[in-house]
């Protein structure tokens, strides 16, 4: 029987075999629909398969592996395996390959059927809309989104049908509420908290909500040496502007944090005014009255930056999602587990969005134990959780396991 330190190197291992799965060379990167993410879901599937898991792909192309048996009862586990660009190896695949060893481990004494998912988009970098994967789930997935395009202009339907799921069948990715226990979720923590308080594990409290918007600034391009100071309607020099302004207007919000992650200059040449800019921000918080606050101001910054500059201006909302509260009853079994493994049970907020997100707005307990990351450095290749608190983590949710499943 494997020891909990040769179970942590299983995951650890199967970490490093997955960072090796990507869509570009020397970095990793896995968005929807695309033929590593497909690589890694199957890898993932094989693992599952070889701890006797019921493995299939669901109609918007989750992995899906079930315990085998006849239990009434159902708790799902899970995380995510796609990526943002130039990533990490451990955000969202930690998570599922901790559940799977955890299902593994637990063998046909249960009182419920155990799930795990691996979620085939959550961060949303293609179609800028997050938990395309958790919210076919969960039932909350919107229809309108099939519309959505990339950059390329493929629609996300079409992406679904190329991806080997069906747009018309997303209804059967539901679970049945039926018996229905809730979601866990182990994810690094992105943040410093943990490392600071000397804590290998805490327990999410709540999920910031968020705040997507496409912006796209524009003016009219004009030769660089021609046209005077005066008379020029820059696109760009209005985009930076409000990159500052978005800056500095979220440090005077307590709570808030906005991030222009994108910029592009469309057309660009280097003896050309720009013309047309599109940007993107992000607005999350804790509190959803403040973020929606929060994204007005910044929307009024903006229109009044392209005012005085004469410029026009597109302002659209691509993902709000709202702040989500972790259940009580599930929060309350991983404390009691850290304690029995003489951890100090530390609750702590995520800035970040995670897929219980999605569960928890559905109506779904959800609950997530965050696992402490070196120097709070995520979405990064410098991303990095010790063996030890991958072991931790195993423990931890062995121990709920054993309580309610």
């Amino acid at each position: 029987m494997a020891t909990p330190r040769d179970r942590a190197r299983r995951v650890q291992t199967r970490l490093e075999e997955l960072a090796l799965v990507s869509e570009e060379e020397s970095v990793l990167t896995r968005t929807y629909g695309s033929a590593a993410l497909r690589d890694a879901l199957r890898l993932t599937a094989s693992w599952a398969a070889d701890a006797g898991l019921a493995v299939q792909f669901d109609a918007i192309g989750n992995l899906r592996a079930r315990t085998r048996g006849n239990a009434r009862q159902r708790l799902l586990l899970g995380s995510h395996l796609d990526t943002v660009r130039n990533a990490g190896r451990f955000d969202g695949a930690l998570g599922v390959l901790v559940a799977l060893d955890c299902i593994a481990a637990r063998g046909p004494l249960r009182k419920a059927e155990l799930e795990l998912i691996g979620f085939c988009d959550e961060e949303g970098v293609r179609f800028h809309t997050t938990y395309l994967g958790s919210r076919a789930v969960a039932g909350t997935f919107d229809p309108g989104d099939l519309a959505l395009r990339d950059a390329a202009g493929i629609a996300l339907g079409e992406a679904i049908r190329a991806n080997g799921g069906d747009p018309r069948q997303l209804d059967t990715c539901i679970v049945p509420r039926d018996g229905l226990l809730g979601y866990l979720e182990v994810h690094l923590e992105q943040g410093p908290v943990l490392e600071a308080a000397g804590e290998p594990l805490g327990i999410v409290s709540a999920i910031a909500g968020q705040t997507r918007i496409a912006v796209e600034f524009i003016g009219r391009a004009g030769h660089a040496g021609t046209t005077p100071m005066s008379m020029r309607r820059d696109a760009l020099t209005a985009a930076a502007e409000f990159v500052l302004a978005a800056e500095s207007s979220a440090r005077m919000q307590s709570g808030i944090v906005a991030t222009v992650g994108e910029i592009e200059v469309r057309s660009a040449a280097s003896n050309v005014i720009p013309g047309r800019v599109a940007l993107t921000v992000d607005v999350r918080s804790g509190q959803d009255a403040a973020r929606r606050v929060a994204a007005g101001t910044l929307e009024h910054l903006a229109r009044s930056i392209a005012t005085r500059r004469s410029l026009q201006i597109e302002w659209r909302v691509v993902m709000e999602t709202p702040a989500a509260r972790c259940d009580p009853n599930l929060c309350a079994a991983f404390m009691r587990a850290v304690e029995a493994a003489d951890g100090n049970p530390l609750p702590v907020p995520s800035g970040a969005g995670h897929d219980a997100a999605a569960f928890i707005a559905a109506g779904i307990p959800a609950a997530m134990l965050f696992v402490r990351c070196r120097a709070g450095v995520s979405h990064h290749p410098d991303e990095f959780v010790a063996l030890e608190d991958i072991e931790a983590a195993i423990a931890v949710l062995d121990g709920v396991l054993r309580e309610i499943a």
